[in-house]
């Protein structure tokens, strides 16, 4: 549901059915979508959120071999729990600069670990190159690998029906981003940001299920994995706080009606 992935997909599928037979394939238009957000919109985006966007339902993505990501669909309902996405108010149009420091830092980290991507890197190479790391390439660098464990360990979690460790991952993936990846503030204000947005919808719930940074972070949304028991309690503080135009309550499309 990133805006900018969702609205390439939607209008690559538009021409793809209009102009080519629907011949084109989903990688390919993840790929045009990619071009066209890295080259006019000026944000250097990789191509997570296009690929989720095309495949619908819950998605484990593999870049290991990046020309050819592999893709693994996963069926899984949630009983019990309801998604939320909450739309902030606060824009992230003029924060490119933001989000390709990200990626700036990682370049940087695997470079002088004599890499060209961190997917190439060890936990051990980052460790003995820490202190010829900044800080914030060393931090991003070790989100990277935290988050990629995480990955692995909240797909098992998924296929065992074991959602109470699903949702420990996604706090902990949460946690890593506020405090390593550094994407839930803008100079470190608070006030107004996805960091505040997400300790307001975890004590929305009790903090019974899990919120986290939805995209690129620093602005726009959040999404919420809330328990069923505490959904209606839920809603009514979060319409409070930021309006019924911004709290939307969402299903997972498991499947594309064509």
């Amino acid at each position: 549901v990133s805006s900018s992935a969702a609205f390439e997909i939607l209008l690559g599928k538009i021409f793809n059915a209009l102009y080519n037979e629907n011949k084109v394939d989903i990688l390919t238009l993840c790929k045009a979508g990619q071009y066209a957000e890295n080259n006019y919109f000026g944000k250097k985006s990789g191509l997570l959120d296009q690929i989720a966007c095309a495949s619908m339902g819950v998605s484990y993505i593999d870049f290991a071999n990046i020309e050819k990501p592999q893709i693994e669909i996963i069926h899984n309902s949630f009983p019990g729990y309801q998604f939320v996405i909450v739309d902030t108010g606060k824009s992230h149009a003029e924060l490119s600069h933001l989000y390709s420091s990200i990626t700036s830092d990682m370049w940087n980290a695997a470079k002088k670990m004599g890499h060209e991507f961190l997917r190439e890197c060890s936990r051990e190479e980052l460790e003995n190159k820490r202190f010829e790391l900044t800080e914030g390439e060393y931090n991003r660098a070790k989100h990277f690998f935290d988050e990629n464990d995480r990955v692995e360990k909240g797909l098992n979690c998924l296929k065992n029906n074991d959602f109470a460790g699903f949702l420990a991952c996604v706090r902990s993936s949460e946690a890593s981003s506020r405090n390593l990846l550094k994407n839930a503030m803008v100079d470190d204000v608070y006030e107004g940001s996805l960091a505040e947005a997400i300790d307001i919808s975890n004590a929305a719930m009790d903090n019974l299920g899990a919120s986290k940074i939805n995209g690129g972070g620093f602005g726009g949304s959040i999404i919420c994995i809330v328990p069923d028991s505490k959904i209606n309690q839920y809603m009514r503080i979060m319409y409070d706080r930021y309006g019924k135009n911004h709290v939307f309550n969402v299903s997972i499309l498991n499947e594309v009606k064509e």
